[in-house]
């Protein structure tokens, strides 16, 4: 059979999409594949012909004549599902490898986008071929797909309450960006955004997911903490007293304070008050009250080297944060040199 293979010009063709295998019928190897694998027939040579996945497709003995090889080889590649050349399979491997690393790191983004890319070699999550990268492919946007469709699932019960409709918005804004790529779940999605835009008080609690959304985005990004304060400004100054408003203070408290570059004088960051004016200036001092240590004034000192004094009551939500943290923080760390 190989030797036809390989020389016969009308059977040429199919040479390239078998791997040859020899085993001779004594020893461990033998044992071990006839344990697996049945053949119908006795005497040698027998034949097997086993797919990409271990699936058996063929095993008789005795050799093919004429047209018997031709037939059998139609007939096997009829089960074989797709198949996909060195380079195909080797740029499969590289976008798993990609993808994989991804979803250790948490980033669905990167990994939906990663699989995205196996469009091109057919369908995703149905490649339709048995080759090892191929069906590890299939079972990853699998995965993904799973994972899309709870996370949307939850959403869908966030959003009847009201109580958790915030944070239903916000994973429905958070996943349906994230999964878009997957066009399998753009019937869920449009359905759950169409639940929304029929809701006025949905409406409004998906525009505050949105600008949460964005401002999350920012904070993942280095050096970009002056526009994750003025995207959680936004928040609060558009929807203040609300739920999203709250959250976005806590973000500011746990996330954002933590990436300012430094606490001291020497860094300016942009201060807002309650009516809208802002400046940008470094923070000197503030000064606290004796008897409830609340801060009533801070002092603001400018670009121009002027120092101006603020009723911190004047200051708006996310600068009122800003001073407070900066202020503790500098006392702590004053605490602790002494």
């Amino acid at each position: 059979m190989l030797h036809r293979l390989e020389n016969e010009q009308s059977l040429a063709r199919y040479a390239g999409w078998f791997i040859p295998l020899k085993i001779e019928t004594k020893g461990d190897e033998w044992s071990q594949w006839a344990t697996r694998f049945r053949h119908e027939g006795n005497g040698i040579p027998i034949v097997f012909v086993v797919r990409a996945d271990g699936e058996q497709l063929y095993g008789k003995t005795g050799s093919l004549p004429g047209a018997e090889l031709y037939q059998m080889i139609e007939s096997v590649l009829a089960r074989s599902g797709r198949i996909l050349n060195d380079k195909q399979l080797q740029s499969i491997e590289k976008v798993l490898g990609k993808a994989n690393d991804a979803l250790e790191k948490g980033d669905i983004v990167t990994a939906v986008k990663q699989v995205s890319w196996l469009r091109k070699f057919g369908e995703l999550g149905s490649l339709g071929s048995y080759a090892e990268a191929a069906v590890e492919a299939d079972k990853l946007v699998q995965e993904l797909l799973e994972r899309g469709r709870i996370a949307l699932t939850q959403v869908k019960e966030q959003l009847s309450d009201s109580e958790t409709a915030l944070v239903g918005a916000i994973t429905f804004v958070d996943t349906a960006k994230e999964y878009r790529p997957l066009t399998s779940l753009t019937k869920d999605i449009h359905e759950i955004s169409s639940y929304i835009k029929k809701t006025p008080d949905l409406r409004a609690v998906r525009k505050q997911a949105e600008l949460l959304h964005h401002a999350k985005g920012l904070m993942r990004v280095p050096k970009r903490t002056a526009s994750t304060l003025a995207a959680l400004r936004k928040v609060t100054t558009e929807h203040p007293d609300s739920d999203a408003a709250k959250l976005a203070i806590r973000w500011v408290r746990k996330y954002v304070i933590e990436k300012l570059p430094a606490l001291d004088e020497t860094h300016r960051y942009l201060w807002t008050s309650n009516n809208g004016h802002a400046v940008k200036a470094a923070l000197s001092s503030g000064n606290r009250d004796k008897e409830t240590n609340a801060i009533r004034t801070v002092l603001l000192k400018k670009e121009d080297g002027k120092q101006v004094a603020v009723p911190y009551s004047r200051l708006d939500q996310i600068s009122q944060v800003m001073a407070v943290t900066i202020l503790d923080k500098r006392e702590a760390e004053g605490q602790k040199s002494d």
